[in-house]
């Protein structure tokens, strides 16, 4: 098998020449699945690290037979698909820093691939997929994620690999909260809260909702379609602090779907799929003083309804909270040997 520094899964610049194979197999538990680092590959740009992933094929059914209710991903409410996403077997969310003899590597790329043991979705493998089974030698009883990571070198020649520091890190997984329902030009209220894994209280303050609209600079697509623009804005602050990171405020209604404004102009999912990602939930942080309470500095916030062609007057939000449920893991692997040298 091939691997290139600019070629992800997918294949190689026609300038390149493949990375040179390190054998690792690496393996270790981590978020409750087994993983392995078969091989790692040198190429002249960077480093390249494949993961392999095993995923429990009674996970995979488990999955397939909760979710199969005949709904199209589109009907799914934004909390049914962050449900279905959060339960999904391959999702596996992580990031991971490297250090190659002590020195940190910068700017990863990552992408990855999977592959399915049940027969419902075999169809979806392809000669990839087999690839990788067989250079890897993995289980076919089990279903697999192939992740494939990427890290320029940071000196302009290849260094002597001696030592490899991988610390994986679990990206926050999305924990649903209350509803609550505001209307436009809502007055300043507060409630309170109760973070749904650290059993914290939070005091939840709101300053207003208001309704805005969108120029129509702000499409890319403009021709014979008509796009929603308008939507709320709620201002509010969350006390003791949480960062974006950690929480957000988000509609729980989709945007309206563009429309076609001629008899023969149609939606394609490029189109479609634009009016849902102009608002993006929260701008900047601003710091303000709420005068009457205390000196303590607060940060005012803004979450962005989904977009409509008509003003809506009641919006109906959910908090999310970002948690973390893995720690941290960290490994080290020495070359014995050094069996890469630089380049003459």
């Amino acid at each position: 098998m091939k691997v290139y520094f600019n070629g992800n899964f997918w294949g190689g610049h026609k300038f390149q020449h493949a990375g040179k194979e390190i054998p690792i197999k690496k393996e270790f538990c981590w978020g409750g699945l087994n993983w392995c680092i078969p091989a790692v590959y040198s190429c002249s740009k960077g480093l390249v690290i494949d993961f392999c992933v095993s995923i429990p094929r009674e996970r995979i059914e488990k999955f397939l037979e909760h979710w199969k209710t005949g709904k199209r991903i589109a009907s799914l409410s934004a909390e049914e698909y962050d449900q279905m996403e959060k339960e999904n077997p391959f999702t596996i969310n992580f990031e991971v820093d490297v250090k190659i003899n002590g020195k940190e590597l910068e700017h990863p790329r990552m992408c990855a691939v999977g592959w399915h043991p049940c027969d419902v979705e075999r169809e979806q493998i392809e000669d990839l997929q087999e690839e990788l089974m067989e250079s890897y030698a993995c289980d076919r009883s089990q279903g697999w994620r192939f992740i494939r990571v990427s890290f320029p070198w940071r000196t302009a020649r290849k260094p002597e690999l001696k030592t490899l520091s991988l610390t994986l890190k679990e990206r926050p997984v999305a924990q649903k909260g209350e509803h609550f329902v505001t209307e436009e030009s809502c007055d300043r209220h507060e409630i309170t809260l109760i973070h749904p894994v650290s059993k914290k209280e939070h005091r939840l303050t709101f300053y207003g909702c208001e309704i805005n609209t969108l120029s129509a600079d702000s499409f890319r697509f403009k021709q014979a379609m008509e796009y929603p623009n308008i939507y709320n804005v709620l201002s509010y602050s969350i006390s003791p602090e949480l960062s974006p990171k950690e929480f957000s405020i988000q509609d729980c209604v989709r945007s309206d779907q563009p429309r076609s404004q001629g008899i023969n102009s149609f939606v394609s999912n490029e189109m479609s799929a634009n009016s849902l990602s102009i608002i993006g939930g929260a701008d900047g942080p601003t710091a303000i003083f709420i005068p009457g309470k205390s000196s303590k500095k607060y940060h005012k916030r803004s979450a962005c309804s989904s977009l409509h062609f008509s003003q809506v007057i009641k919006v109906e939000w959910r908090m999310i909270f970002y948690v973390k449920e893995y720690e941290d893991l960290s490994l080290e692997i020495v070359f014995v040997g050094n069996p890469i040298q630089p380049k003459k």
